[in-house]
C-alpha cells in the first residue's frame, strides 16, 4: 500500500464513485477498480459495497477512510515542514582567534 492507493481510496469514498475518484487521480476507471480490489485483498476485508449507486462505504471502509485522511494530512504537513527546514541552517559561521594561537589550532 502506498500514498497513491490511499489517496485514490479517499477520493473514491469522497466522490462516492470509482469513475470520479479515478478521474481525480488521473487513472482509468479500470485501474482504479483494480487498485481498490488489490487494497481489499491486502487488508482482507471488503471496503465498499459496489452493488449500490452511489457506492456504499462499509464499516471497515469507513475505518480505512478515516485512516487515509489522517495519513494524507500528516504526509502533507511533513512535506511542508521538510521544505521549510531546507531553508534553515545555511548561515555563516565566523571563527575568531588570536594570531599566535590561530594557525596552530586551525
Amino acid at each position: 500500500m502506498d500514498f497513491a492507493q490511499i489517496q485514490l481510496f479517499r477520493d473514491i469514498v469522497q466522490s462516492r464513485s470509482i469513475s470520479r475518484g479515478a478521474a481525480m487521480n488521473d487513472v482509468t476507471q479500470s485501474a482504479a477498480s483494480q487498485a481498490l480490489q488489490e487494497l481489499e485483498r491486502q487488508l482482507g476485508v471488503q471496503l465498499l459495497d459496489r452493488s449500490h449507486r452511489p457506492l456504499e462505504v462499509l464499516p471497515p471502509g469507513r475505518l480505512f477512510y478515516d485512516f487515509a485522511r489522517d495519513v494524507l494530512r500528516r504526509q502533507q504537513e511533513f512535506a511542508v515542514v521538510l521544505e521549510e527546514s531546507k531553508g534553515t541552517g545555511g548561515g555563516t559561521v565566523r571563527v575568531a582567534a588570536i594570531y599566535s594561537v590561530g594557525p596552530s589550532e586551525i
